[in-house]
């Protein structure tokens, strides 16, 4: 299972009719494939008609519309990833979903910010540590990590640093799930 049929699932599943993706890079990977009518992506390198190139702050700044799913899979940084989570949150419709990638990273090589290898996951991990505080989730053990979030609050936990270490040792965190743990029908229950 990977992001695209995650994303799919998502959008069969729940009527999922208005889709972001911020971090588009090729449209053909995964923008073009999710299955909904309205598609929007945001990436500042990108030349596509549905892809607006701006930041994904810029495009936050400005926008109006409101989203059933939304993909991060932008700038792979703890700063921005959060910054990118808090404020698809506020044009995430109160049925919708937002997914972030590769938040269970190989090894600590590829988490090195700024990017030292081909394969970079970034520091999205250090994230998914803390999202207790923000919102309900899911992490789907599948693709480098696929973290699936929705409106709510999460049971309180302690707080924990932010590390690789911390990671290594605290990935109950994480609420990690292999997909076929996963009831994709009615994922809120996680």
């Amino acid at each position: 299972m990977n992001r695209v049929q995650i994303l799919n699932i998502l959008a069969d599943n729940y009527q999922l009719h208005t889709y972001l993706e911020i971090g588009v890079q090729e449209p053909r990977n995964c923008l073009l494939k999710v299955n909904s009518r309205t598609k929007v992506g945001v990436d500042p390198v990108v030349h596509h008609p549905l892809v607006h190139k701006v930041t994904s702050d810029v495009f936050f700044q400005s926008n109006t519309k409101k989203f059933d799913l939304i993909f991060i899979d932008g700038l792979h940084e703890y700063d921005q990833v959060k910054k990118d989570l808090i404020n698809a949150f506020k044009c995430l419709n109160d049925n919708g979903f937002i997914m972030l990638h590769d938040t269970l990273p190989m090894d600590e090589r590829t988490t090195k910010v700024p990017r030292q290898t081909k394969e970079w996951h970034g520091d999205v991990y250090r994230l998914v540590l803390e999202l207790h505080k923000i919102c309900k989730y899911v992490t789907i053990n599948t693709d480098n990590g696929c973290t699936i979030c929705w409106k709510g609050t999460s049971r309180e936990r302690s707080e924990i640093p932010l590390t690789w270490e911390s990671f290594l040792k605290n990935q109950d965190y994480m609420n990690i799930k292999n997909p076929n743990e996963v009831d994709f029908r009615n994922i809120r229950k996680h």
